[in-house]
């Protein structure tokens, strides 16, 4: 008798719907870093086909991990919460 193991295995790409379930971000706003160059293809995704969007998730992962924190880009002006 042959026994089933469900083992997760380290993904490397996932289809860009299953992306959006996991990180909620939309769809739109992925469809748009893959179109406007802000990821770059083969890297950070690939097209399969026509309507299949797949994106890597280690290449995503570097890349939002050199985005700037919000707070250390805001204006030095904005004056925080505790001192108003």
């Amino acid at each position: 008798m042959q026994q089933t193991i469900n083992v997760l295995l380290p993904l490397n790409w996932v289809r860009a719907e299953r992306y959006c379930e996991l990180t909620g971000e939309p769809l739109n706003t992925v469809r748009d870093r893959a179109s406007s160059g802000i990821w770059a293809p083969g890297l950070h995704f690939k097209r399969i086909g026509q309507r299949t969007l797949v994106l890597n998730l280690s290449a995503i992962t570097e890349w939002f991990n050199k985005q700037p924190h919000v707070e250390s880009v805001a204006p030095s002006y904005i004056v925080p919460k505790s001192q108003r």
